[in-house]
Formats: structure tokens, C-alpha cells, sequence
């Protein structure tokens, strides 16, 4: 059941960035400077991009890393509106926007399990965000993004090994300023941004800022709810900032931000005739090898209901028919995050600390058709005898089925920089860092219109093949899945930049990390029929009688590697549990002559 789970990860997952990225603007969200002397920064007079890749403000051109800036103002001139369109202009990035995955020179995300950390690290508001598409917000909310190209374990950790992103958030001003920017375009689609800064007094500065886009047709047409569309909604973001001097040395910077979508999302289509898909058998014949083949007798799929016919995408590729609309949306997602420094003789010392959280959910029509019922005969030479297990006739099976993805999570950092703020020919900067993250990632496929799978059966080795009662299955799941972890890290870091020569620059750069993460994993499998499950090959044909199996356990023992011999059942449930825990630490560093 691993292939079955990785897909639905994959294939729930797809189109959410679709759906908040590329058919709605990306939330405008970003990473405020990491310098208070940053506040300000990004494209001077004379056209120089001014920096903080290395945790210190430096002109673009003096970093001694591959980075790539873009400031607001670029990004308009040479049209960056998401994060896709950034690779057009960053050698080595790739994203894919339907699985919110970001790859720099070839390292990246390969599976949305959230207990596997991604290979680019991403900072949002100097806070790391796993949420890659949060880094690609509208150029009216980002002051700059920098791409950072290449390990950068020493300053931004492990999840940095093929690079890190960072965006900086545009910060309240000394003086009012207002802007609002409105857009129409076909498919119905309009938005609307608005942002107003200045001072409140002398010592004081605010920002406020919303946007809110409204799409009110799809691409694709479902003509199973009278051709309504698929791939409409709106999303809203709203933020406030306040910017503070709190004494001649001391400035503050904190931003409260929220983001929320609802909307349907379509992204591929399919022309394979409905009479002709193994996923109308789902519970019946999950694994099942060949879709000509149906059930116990080997029956062709046509000869079994020739009454289910075209599917409209075979005529027209924007055309198709699910009795489940698919839909995503985002809730209860915000994000706090705020700078304290203090420019002390010769250091600056800078608090930088957020906290987030968000919950995401897509619905989407896992048996891909409006098909809401099969009827299976019984075969010549059934093995479905009267009075053996119950009546015997044909078996009604409804194969509607709706697939729920969950992510929910929440998270939070400290960070402690000492920063030397003096003139000369060696610089330095030391750090301390602490993140913890918790959540729960729940993945479903459920039949609610099938009741034979509320009561499944344990299956046996001898005919008929299925004996006691398992645990109810009231919420009617083919397959459940579901993580609860945390994880805590722990960094301590330093880098010295030592200019011994007009030309000539050394940095050398040590950090130390201790990772510790737990929590439990939960999974159950459902089927009917299940061929293709070794010993278990194929149940009789029973006609109404035919038991829904609960083949949790056997699916588990056919790979050991997913928890045979340290996962437990619970027998309320049906789920079998295995608790996982693990910690590791490091000391990685950085050593170059530039």
C-alpha cells in the first residue's frame, strides 16, 4: 500500500498551488529585512541591489555566494508574479507548482509527507516556512526576493543543502504613502490590492495592507452538475505592521498576517472511456492488474454494464463528469513574526521570532467518474451455493468515492544574531536558533455510499477466505492514513569574514545542529475481491454475500519496511499504530577564499 499511498499524496496535493498560485495570485507574504538597518533596503539610486543573503546587509554584488535579487521593482519590469515565473530568470530553479515542490540545481522535495523536510529552505519574515509558494507573494506586499543558489547549512541549516530563498517583506514608512492596484480578466476573474504607510508619530510608522481575488469560472466544465466549473473561488490577505524606535539603539519590526482560499480546483483531465477504469471497482479490486477484467470470473468490464458509456473528455478535453466536485481551501492560516535590535558599540544584536500555523484541505473524486452504481453477476459456476453464506444474486456496488487530504500545522522559531558593525577587515557573526513544529496529516479514501464496507471481515487462508469480525468502519474507508509528529531543533552557528589583502576575502563558518523529532503513524486498508494480495489472490464470487475484507495487517507484512513487527493494532479503531522517534545532530561548516 505504499505506491497507493504516495499517489494519493501526490494526486490529492496536486492543484492546491493551482488553485492558490496560478489561478489566484500567490498571498502576497514575505520576509521582513534581517538587519534593522534593512528596513529601508533593496535597490539604491544608482541601481545597485543591496542584500542580507548573509545575515548582514552587503551590496549583491560583494557576496561571495551565487544569489539572485529581485527587487519589487524589477520583478514588475520583467513581469515575476509567482514563483514559477521566477525560474525563468534563476539558473538552476525549478518548481512545480501543483505540488508546491522548489528544486535548486537538482536538489529538492520529492514526496508532500510532511515528516520528510525539503531540500531548499525557505524563509518567510526571517522565519522558516516549509510552505514554498508563500515566498512568491505579489510584488505590492515583497520588497525583494533572493535566491540563494548551493549549500547554505552554516547560516540557514540542513534544510539548506541545495539552497535557500528569502523574502523580504516591504516595511511601514517615514512618510504616507498609499497604493491600490484592480485587475479584470476573462473567465470572470478580477482582484483587487490595496496598501497604506506612514508615521503615527516621530518614533512610530504603520503599514496596512489586503488583497482579495475572485475567479467565477474554471477551465473545466463538470457536466455532471450541469456544466458548472471547475477551478473558481476567491482568496483574501490581510496584514498590519508597526515599525518602532524604541530609544536611539533599540528599533522593533512586527507583522501580523492572514491568508484564506475556497475554491475548486481542475487541473488534468482523462479520455479513458468509463467502462474501462479499474477505479470504478476501487474497494473491489484495488490492486486488481488489468482494467478488461472484472471481479472473481474475469468478465469483461463491458459485458458487466454496458449501460456505463462515454466519457466526455474523449470528445473534449475541458469536459468531464464526477458526481464530486473537487475543492481546496485554506483555513485558520496566520503568521506573527517580529524583529528587536539593538545596535550596541560595535555589535548589533537582532531577536528574530514568528509563529504560524495553517490547515489545508482538498476533496477530490477519487473513482473519476459520475458513476454511482455496478451491478456483478453471479458467474456460471459460482461458488455462491443457496444457503451458503446468505441470499444469492447479483451484488450492487456503489463505487463513489471521495479522497480527503488534510495538512494541519503549526510551528514556531527564536533566532539570537550578534552581528560586528564596525569598519575593518574582519567581520563576524554568531547565532543561536530554536524551531518546533507539530501536526497532523490525515489522508482518506471513503465509499459513503457503499454500507457494505461498514462492517469489514478479517480474511483467512482457507475457503471461503474470511472469517470474525474486524473493528467498524463507520466512516466507510477504502484506505486511512494519518501522522501525528513534532520536532524540535537546535543550531548554534558562526562565520568570520577576514579581508587580509586589497583582493583577497577568507570566510570560514562552523554550525552545530541537534534535530529530535517523534510521533505516531496510523494506517488501514479495506477491499473487496483483493486479488493481487498473495495467498489471498481472489475471494469467491458471493454474490450480495461477498465480505469486505479488512487486509490492514496482511498489506503491512508484504512490506516490512512500513511497519511489520512494530506497528500494534488497535483493536477499537482497526488501525494499526507504530510510534517513531529519532534524534541526530551534526556539525557541518563552510571554508572559502574569494
Amino acid at each position: 500500500m505504499t505506491t497507493r499511498r504516495a499517489l494519493l499524496l501526490s494526486a490529492a496535493f496536486s492543484g492546491a498551488l493551482l488553485a492558490a498560485g496560478t489561478a489566484f495570485a500567490a498571498p502576497p507574504s514575505g520576509s521582513a529585512p534581517t538587519t534593522a538597518a534593512a528596513d529601508t533596503i533593496g535597490e539604491t539610486s544608482n541601481g545597485q541591489v543591496i542584500v542580507t543573503a548573509e545575515k548582514r546587509v552587503a551590496s549583491v554584488q560583494r557576496v561571495p555566494i551565487a544569489v539572485s535579487a529581485f527587487t519589487s521593482k524589477s520583478r514588475q519590469v520583467i513581469g515575476i508574479d509567482t514563483l514559477m515565473d521566477l525560474t525563468n530568470f534563476t539558473p538552476g530553479l525549478r518548481y512545480a507548482p501543483a505540488l508546491d515542490r522548489i528544486f535548486l540545481r537538482g536538489v529538492g522535495r520529492q514526496t508532500n509527507n510532511l515528516a520528510t523536510d525539503p531540500g531548499v529552505a525557505t524563509y518567510v519574515d526571517g522565519v522558516y516556512n516549509a510552505q514554498t509558494y508563500t515566498a512568491g507573494g505579489d510584488n505590492l506586499f515583497i520588497q525583494r526576493i533572493e535566491v540563494l543558489r548551493g549549500p547554505q547549512g552554516t547560516l540557514y541549516g540542513r534544510n539548506g543543502i541545495g539552497g535557500a530563498i528569502n523574502a523580504i517583506s516591504a516595511t511601514p514608512t517615514d512618510n504616507f504613502y498609499a497604493e491600490g492596484r484592480a485587475s479584470v480578466g476573462n473567465y470572470d476573474a478580477y482582484s483587487a490590492e490595496a496598501v497604506a504607510s506612514g508615521p503615527i508619530n516621530d518614533a512610530v510608522r504603520f503599514r496596512l495592507g489586503a488583497s482579495y481575488t475572485y475567479q467565477g469560472q474554471g477551465y473545466f466544465h463538470n457536466l455532471a452538475t450541469g456544466g458548472t466549473s471547475d477551478g473558481n473561488g476567491s482568496s483574501t490577505y490581510l496584514e498590519a505592521q508597526i515599525s518602532a524606535n524604541l530609544g536611539p539603539h533599540v528599533e522593533a519590526w512586527v507583522k501580523a498576517s492572514t491568508y484564506w482560499f475556497d475554491t475548486t480546483y481542475g487541473t488534468t483531465n482523462t479520455t479513458v472511456p468509463y467502462n474501462a477504469q479499474t477505479s470504478l471497482f476501487n474497494v473491489f479490486a484495488p490492486n486488481f492488474p488489468n482494467a478488461a477484467f472484472a471481479y472473481s470470473g474475469l468478465i469483461p468490464f463491458t459485458q458487466l454494464n454496458p449501460s456505463i458509456t462515454g466519457n466526455p473528455g474523449i470528445a473534449n478535453k475541458w469536459d468531464f463528469s464526477n458526481n464530486t466536485p473537487s475543492k481546496i481551501t485554506q483555513t485558520g492560516n496566520y503568521l506573527l513574526v517580529g524583529h528587536l535590535t539593538w545596535h550596541a558599540p560595535g555589535v548589533d544584536v537582532k531577536y528574530i521570532g514568528g509563529a504560524a500555523h495553517y490547515r489545508l484541505d482538498l476533496w477530490g473524486d477519487a473513482d473519476g467518474t459520475d458513476v454511482t452504481s455496478i451491478t456483478i453477476p453471479l458467474n456460471p459456476g459460482s461458488t455462491c451455493a443457496s444457503g451458503f453464506v446468505g441470499p444469492c444474486a447479483a451484488l450492487t456496488y456503489n463505487p463513489t468515492a471521495i479522497s480527503h487530504y488534510v495538512e494541519d500545522k503549526s510551528f514556531y522559531s527564536h533566532e539570537l544574531n550578534l552581528v560586528s558593525a564596525y569598519e575593518g577587515p574582519f567581520q563576524w557573526l554568531a547565532g543561536l536558533y530554536y524551531y518546533h513544529e507539530q501536526y497532523t496529516q490525515p489522508v482518506t479514501v471513503a465509499l459513503p455510499f457503499y454500507p457494505g464496507i461498514t462492517n469489514p471481515v478479517f480474511p483467512t487462508t482457507s475457503f471461503p477466505f474470511f472469517g470474525g469480525a474486524a473493528a467498524p468502519n463507520p466512516g466507510r474507508y477504502v484506505t486511512a492514513s494519518d501522522q501525528d509528529m513534532h520536532a524540535d531543533s537546535y543550531a548554534g552557528f558562526a562565520q568570520i569574514d577576514w579581508k587580509f589583502a586589497p583582493t583577497l576575502k577568507l570566510t570560514a563558518g562552523l554550525r552545530y545542529t541537534y534535530d529530535d523529532k517523534a510521533g505516531d503513524e496510523s494506517y488501514r486498508d479495506i477491499c473487496g475481491g483483493c486479488s493481487g494480495l498473495g495467498a489471498y489472490f481472489e475471494q469467491p464470487n458471493l454474490g450480495t454475500s461477498t465480505p469486505v475484507l479488512d487486509v490492514t495487517n496482511l498489506v503491512i507484512s508484504m512490506a516490512p519496511a512500513q511497519g511489520a513487527g512494530i506497528a500494534t493494532l488497535n483493536s477499537a479503531t482497526g488501525d494499526y499504530v507504530r510510534h517513531l522517534s529519532a534524534n541526530w545532530s551534526a556539525l557541518t561548516g563552510t571554508l572559502g577564499l574569494e
